[in-house]
């Protein structure tokens, strides 16, 4: 930091006039021509725009107190002046030839240097470094560079980072940071400025907040860890085996150091929060609470072990799900954000970061590094597959949570509130950017734009699948009370697509109406009553069947409906299989609140497989033969051949296990009524126009229950 200088005039007139002469005598001695030689021509301390691989060394020291500077572009933006000693200038063009050589940008421990960082009338003391992962960082003459300030702030930051709009998707992802608060999500503040580096222009910069407890208090969290998973393992063994030529190191070799089990965690600022007891407590929790969503367990010599020991157990031994460790509602949130924006980059696990809220004891996900404006080959949520998304789509309060939100930001009213907002801003920067020279169609607001108002329309439609759940309704008949007949209605209902359902209730003819909760069976597996919402009940999304069961009584149905289903109760025959009884499904899709009705049909639940204990068991080769006179089996093979001719099948025809069953020309079975035909061996068919195989019920029988192939070894042929 800059103070203020309590030389008189007259001292700073003597001391001046000493340095003066001094240095003429150093001058003589030192021979100026040839020190003139040896010095960089002014001419060649800058070079153009997109050419420059070099650093701007500084003719002159560090800026002081009154020294002229270059005036601002007058673009309307702030201007921030960078000045490095010749030697800090040294260090980091050392760092820049070394990334060029090994094809990537590696921190070293000496790569930061001191510099001096001015912003308006404001000089601080600051540490700079090269960032970045890729050559992208190092183009022509604008580095990116990371920037901490010494007991300061600039822009309301005391940790910045500095880069060409390039790198950040030009526009892109200075909008969907903006939105990203705009929405209540944690995410770095950003803008675009000037840069001047060592009294050399540069052009305009994105300039980006990293993470410190600035990022969190100017979105009103109190401060606390900002966890991580450490990603240089990953890109370590990415570009060693990238750049490996000729030895022995193949894909397989390195392919668990690419995965989040290999990777450490730890927290940004570790040193300064260990001095407080309670930020070290928070310290401990959080870290442990990202190895639970890892999966695995590690030391971290950083902090305390025993600290994280306890920690770790202490969740552990709770049994909590990933619900009680992770903000569900934020992360779902910002997956869906993501999905609007098509960036997939910032759920991989190497980009994820995320802050402990003391107030809720969760971790909250903080947008990063999203490479906006390279939009995902995948459009649609389930689509992003990625480590944590696939571990946090398996929580149904996250599942239903991510489609409920992309249900709001698919509505058109959300984009129009955002550009309202934003266009001032959206509008300035995209000219300057273009004026600059940048005319991509990542500047092009309008472009920007139409991008997402297609992607809205494909969410839409996403969220409202044509046919998305299906239901089975029956009446079960029950033992008879006071010699009357008995039933229940059962439903079943499953989703047929990934998008969640939600099934509000079933309304019967008299118009009353039962809540899905209330009428939740109990017979269902336990994993199933996890998806209720209030009163409804959400479908589980892999398609899995939900039951739900009414009694039938007067005050479902009317009088007349009462009767109607007694009667068909007591009625023993099979051919009135259906029952006149009004009910419909209510529901609606998470995402879309439009409320379905689908009316369903009742079926009377007769004699069936599941009466009888399920599929029959299968015979012995001996106990089929003996059943069925016109099977026979030829010694040596695993095929049971039926012999030409009329048969009636007596029960159902089940095949000893793993036997085929082989039919030629001229065979005719006939069935009984619930009668099937049921084996786990091929069913190989071969008749011919003039000698048909038929397989029918038996004279006087309506149908038969058909034909069930389960679990063969080999095709059929028919």
């Amino acid at each position: 930091m800059i103070v203020k200088d309590e030389t008189t005039k007259l001292g700073r007139g003597v001391l001046g006039a000493c340095v003066l002469l001094v240095g003429i005598a150093i001058g003589f001695l030192a021979k100026p021509e040839t020190w003139r030689q040896e010095r960089p021509p002014a001419a060649a301390a800058r070079l153009e725009p997109g050419r420059g691989s070099r650093l701007s060394v500084p003719t002159e020291p560090p800026m002081k107190r009154g020294e002229t500077i270059p005036p601002e572009p007058g673009n309307g933006l702030a201007t921030l002046y960078v000045n490095l000693a010749p030697r800090a200038a040294a260090r980091l063009q050392a760092a820049r030839d070394r990334a060029h050589a090994r094809g990537q940008i590696l921190q070293e421990p000496d790569d930061r240097v001191k510099a001096l960082v001015r912003v308006g009338e404001q000089t601080v003391a600051a540490r700079v470094r090269i960032k970045g992962d890729f050559l992208d960082h190092l183009r022509g003459d604008k580095w990116s560079l990371r920037i901490e300030l010494k007991d300061a702030k600039l822009f309301g930051m005391s940790r910045l980072s500095i880069q060409s709009p390039a790198t950040r998707g030009y526009l892109w992802e200075w909008l969907i940071m903006a939105a990203a608060r705009r929405d209540g999500l944690l995410a770095p503040r950003s803008l675009f400025v000037n840069v001047v580096v060592n009294n050399n222009p540069t052009g305009i910069y994105y300039l980006e907040e990293h993470f410190s407890k600035e990022l969190l208090e100017s979105q009103g969290r109190r401060e606390g860890p900002i966890v991580r998973y450490v990603e240089d393992t990953y890109w370590t063994e990415f570009f060693q085996h990238r750049n490996h030529q000729g030895g022995t190191m193949g894909p397989k070799s390195v392919e668990p150091s690419q995965q989040v089990i290999a990777a450490e965690v730890s927290a940004f600022g570790e040193k300064r929060l260990a001095q407080s007891e309670s930020l070290a407590r928070q310290l401990g929790q959080a870290l442990a609470q990202l190895r639970l969503i890892q999966d695995r367990k590690a030391s971290q010599p950083e902090i305390a072990a025993d600290e994280l020991v306890r920690a770790e157990r202490a969740i552990r031994s709770a049994g909590r799900s990933i619900d009680s460790v992770l903000d569900t509602r934020s992360a779902a949130d910002m997956h869906a954000l993501m999905c609007l924006f098509r960036c997939n980059h910032a759920l991989v696990w190497p980009n994820r970061r995320f802050y402990h809220n003391p107030i809720t004891g969760r971790l909250e996900p903080i947008v990063f590094d999203t490479l906006a404006g390279t939009p995902s080959a995948n459009r649609d949520p389930i689509g992003m597959s990625t480590w944590t998304v696939r571990e946090f789509l398996k929580n149904p309060a996250y599942y239903n949570r991510l489609f409920e939100r992309l249900g709001e930001l698919a509505a058109p009213e959300y984009l129009e509130a955002l550009f309202d907002e934003l266009e001032p801003d959206l509008t300035r920067y995209a000219r300057l950017l273009r004026d600059e020279g940048f005319h991509v169609p990542q500047t092009d607001s309008e472009v920007i734009k139409n991008q997402l108002y297609d992607q809205q329309v494909f969410l839409r439609e996403l969220l409202r699948p044509m046919d998305g759940v299906n239901f089975d309704c029956r009446l079960m008949s029950n033992e008879p009370i006071d010699g009357r007949p008995t039933g229940m209605l059962e439903v079943e209902a499953w989703a047929t697509t990934r998008v969640p359902v939600a099934v509000s209730g079933f309304r019967f003819g008299n118009d009353r109406f039962v809540s899905a909760a209330r009428s939740l069976a109990r017979t269902n597996p336990p994993t199933s009553r996890r998806y209720r919402n209030r009163s409804a009940v959400v479908l589980p999304n892999d398609g899995r069947h939900v039951v739900f069961r009414f009694p039938i009584d007067d005050r479902l149905a009317g009088l007349r409906d009462v009767r109607a289903i007694k009667q068909a109760l007591r009625s023993g025959s099979e051919k009135d299989v259906s029952v006149k009884l009004s009910l419909q499904a209510e529901y609606r899709y998470i995402g879309n609140e439009a409320e379905r009705i689908e009316k369903l049909s009742i079926r009377r639940f007769g004699k069936s497989w599941d009466d009888e204990g399920g599929r029959p068991a299968s015979p012995t080769l001996g106990e089929a033969l003996a059943r069925h006179a016109f099977l026979r089996h030829d010694a040596g093979g695993n095929v049971l051949t039926a012999r030409t001719g009329d048969w009636d099948v007596d029960g159902d025809l089940a095949m000893p296990e793993g036997y085929a069953l082989q039919i030629g020309p001229g065979v005719t079975l006939r069935f009984e009524a619930d009668a099937a035909l049921v084996t786990s061996g091929a069913l190989l068919f071969e008749g011919t126009s003039d000698m048909p195989i038929v397989l029918e019920p038996q004279p006087g029988v309506r149908s038969w229950a058909g034909v069930v192939v389960l679990e063969a070894a080999a095709r059929s042929l028919w």
